[in-house]
């Protein structure tokens, strides 16, 4: 069984470098029109949040998020992470 990647290690593999604050790291969110980064990553509890989108949760919700993808659809999401080398 294969171990699942952090939600950092997503994030910066779909959303490029970000910025470290305090105990977050802070993203430019694919999702809307982002002009001051509000993707916010916790490495140390594993999720995201999107304030503006409302949207939040683990790795697998934020490969989701960005792809466009409805989380409950296993094997489009689960496509989606292999073809970016996330599974």
């Amino acid at each position: 069984m294969a171990i699942a990647p952090s939600t950092y290690h997503v994030a910066v593999t779909l959303l490029g470098e970000g910025q470290r604050q305090g105990h977050q790291v802070k993203f430019v969110c694919p999702r809307h029109e982002d002009q001051h980064p509000s993707l916010l990553v916790n490495p140390s509890k594993n999720c995201f949040y999107c304030h503006p989108c409302q949207t939040g949760g683990n790795y697998w919700a934020l490969a989701a998020f960005t792809a466009g993808l409805d989380p409950n659809d296993k094997q489009a999401v689960a496509e989606f992470m292999r073809e970016k080398d996330l599974l």
